[in-house]
Parts: structure tokens; sequence; C-alpha cells
């Protein structure tokens, strides 16, 4: 374990929040969330050594198989990818495109039938293959701040809930800025730690994720950051369909105190399936038998924080200054 200063302003000026749960799969107990007294950011401290990080990256986070979740999940997962190009379309109609952290390649095929030219980052060995070998997708497996791309390259760069798992966001940033064109778009979708899902589940909440999740970044911290970076905020969407009625519905179980992320790890599981549902039998019937309420209530709560600008999750455009 790790102790850190402030990735935003340095201070060593901290304010323990409290201490979060990882998943109980990953048997690496709590983690403490800080609170930055200068400049207000919040992050993970101390910090999970890098070997174990690595094995929270393993072929069972990204899916066996090459599919994280069940097939109908994935299915609308897809549907999603399809809404994420059309978005940026808006702003850019094709050119050259940088996904880091892209996983498996799907959504960088996406927009290579599109008409875009790919390329992608990923750290897992696995998923990185996968995309270079059966997606025929031009991937570098590795560290972003190591993939050496030339200067004023990319006519957009994608981070889609990515930068909360880097250690060090303005070094990315400054990166990003340096080989992004002078017009480049940058997309940043992420958690909102400020909106109205973090602050009613605390510790409960799905997506702290912690010690995946470095920083818990709100609009205001994240600003700061990308002042400092040298990009400018355009359009802040604060509703994601993909993310945000579920955290809420997941967050709510933890909050009453299921199994944490019961639910979430049953959508994934694959081999573990029926050893998880007969380990939590009577907590499964308490969710199947509140889903269809809690699940509406969810989506019914996560529209009242977007339109009070207070979603799970942000979703940015940004220009280079």
């Amino acid at each position: 374990m790790q102790k850190v200063n402030c990735p935003l302003c340095g201070s060593s000026e901290l304010r323990f929040l409290f201490k979060a749960p990882a998943d109980p799969v990953e048997k690496l107990g709590y983690f403490s969330v800080s609170k930055c007294l200068v400049c207000e950011f919040v992050f993970t401290n101390p910090q999970a050594e890098e070997e174990d990080l690595k094995k929270l990256y393993s072929s069972e986070y990204y899916g066996e198989e090459h599919q994280r979740f069940w097939p109908v999940i994935e299915k609308v997962i897809n549907s999603f990818r399809k809404g994420r190009i059309e978005k940026i379309e808006k702003f850019k109609k094709r050119g050259r495109i940088l996904d880091i952290g892209c996983g498996r390649g799907k959504m960088l095929a996406g927009f290579r039938d599109k008409g875009w030219e790919t390329y992608g980052t990923e750290l897992s060995e696995e998923s990185a293959r996968y995309a270079k070998e059966r997606l025929r997708l031009n991937v570098y497996q590795g560290d972003f701040l190591n993939s050496n791309f030339p200067a004023d390259f990319f006519d957009c760069v994608t981070l889609f809930h990515v930068l909360e798992h880097l250690k060090d966001p303005l070094r990315n940033l400054a990166e990003i800025k340096r080989v992004l064109k002078k017009d480049g778009l940058l997309l940043i979708a992420l958690p909102n730690f400020g909106g109205g899902q973090s602050v009613f589940s605390g510790k409960a909440w799905f997506h702290l994720d912690v010690p995946r999740h470095y920083s818990q970044f709100t609009q205001k911290t994240l600003k700061s950051f990308l002042d400092k970076s040298g990009f400018q905020i355009k359009k802040v969407n604060h509703f994601s369909l993909e993310y945000d009625p579920f955290g809420f519905l997941q967050s709510l179980y933890n909050f009453i105190g299921i199994e944490h992320n019961l639910l979430y790890r049953i959508f994934r599981a694959k081999k573990d399936r029926l050893r998880i549902l007969n380990q939590h039998r009577l907590q499964m019937l308490f969710i199947l038998w509140t889903l269809p309420m809690l699940a509406g209530l969810s989506l019914i709560l996560s529209l009242y924080d977007s339109m009070a600008k207070g979603g799970g999750s942000l979703e940015l455009y940004c220009w280079k200054r």
C-alpha cells in the first residue's frame, strides 16, 4: 500500500472520508478514500500496489470468452456503443481516433465501420490480442504514456470510464493534448462523485470500485484537471442510460446490506453463477422480489438527478486550447 499526496494540487493536507469495500471476490478488504483540503479532489489513499492491481484486470474482469456479461446484456451494451459513436459524430464526422483503454476493441470496430482511422491502447494483454488478432485493429498493448504516438496526430481521443483508473490523470491529459490536433475533440465519460447517487450511497456507491478507481471526480475537480491540462469544456451530459440507473439500483442493494455488488456479479458470472446463487440464496430471492420496484425507482431517481445536473455519471466534450 502506498500513500500519495493529492494528484491535482500536490497537497498533503487530506481528510479521511470513509473506507469502502473492494469486490468480495478479490479478497482485498477495504480501502480508504480521502479528500484534499486544498482543492477538494477525492481519491483512494493509500493505493494498492501495482502487482495487486494487475490481478484485478485479469481475464475474468474483461469476461470469459471475451464476453463480459450475459449475451442479452452484451447486445444492449453494443447498442450503447453505437450511440456513443453517433454522439461523437455530431462533433467530428470522420478522422483519426484513439480510444484509451479500448478493452476488446468493439467500439473501435464500430468506428472503423463508419470510416474512421482507428487506434487503441489497452493494458490487458489478452484483450489487446483479441482486438488485434480477431478484430484486426491497430492497438498498442501497454500504458498509454509509453505509446509514443506522433504529436498533433488524432482528431479525437476518447476515455470511456478510463480516467478514474489512471494513476496520474495530469500526465495522461498532458500526453493527450500533445497527440491531439489543434481542433481535436476529447471525450471523457466517468462516474460523478458529486452526483446525488454518490451522495446518497456513500461508501456503498457501486461506482466507487476501489481500488481500481484511483480517482473520484466531481464536475468541479474534473474541470480543474482540464483547465490545468489546456482543455476547454464545450458540452456536459449529466445522464447515461448505460450507467446511471443500474448504478443507482446496485447502490441501493449495497446500502441496505445485500452482499456487495451481488446483482452485478450475477450478471457477469458464468462458471461461478450457480455457486453464487446457492451461496446467497435468500438475498437473491429478496432481489428478485424487489427488483421491479427498485429498478423503476432507480430510473426515476437517475432522471431527477440529471435534471438537477447531479447525475451518476458525467460525459464531457472538450476542445484543445
